[in-house]
């Protein structure tokens, strides 16, 4: 599945006068782009400094590889789930794919 720009990101309530705040820094055209540009780096800094103070790691670790289904591993002699579909005649490189003719 395709994962959008909107799985990267979560939207937080921030009090106003603290966007206006952030929005005339932006304005003064000291290095930020946008809001968001400031925001994150803000966010940014202030985790790296909260990890320091309290000994915090920040970085998971990624989650395991989990192994191949039974009968998917694809090892010599050993059939995979695309040979059964090959085999059944779900479609593979014995019957290639023509496009409807027009009657």
């Amino acid at each position: 599945m395709k994962q959008g720009w909107y799985r990267k990101y979560k939207y937080v309530p921030v009090r106003v006068d603290l966007v206006r705040k952030v929005k005339a820094v932006v304005a003064a055209e000291i290095g930020y782009r946008s809001v968001t540009d400031f925001v994150n780096d803000a966010v940014r800094r202030r985790l790296e400094e909260v990890s320091e103070t309290y000994n915090i790691p920040l970085s998971s670790p990624k989650p395991e590889a989990k192994p191949p289904a039974e009968g998917c591993e694809g090892e010599e002699g050993r059939p995979t789930w695309g040979d059964e579909l090959r085999r059944a005649g779900a479609g593979g490189e014995s019957e290639p794919w023509e496009p409807p003719q027009h009657v």
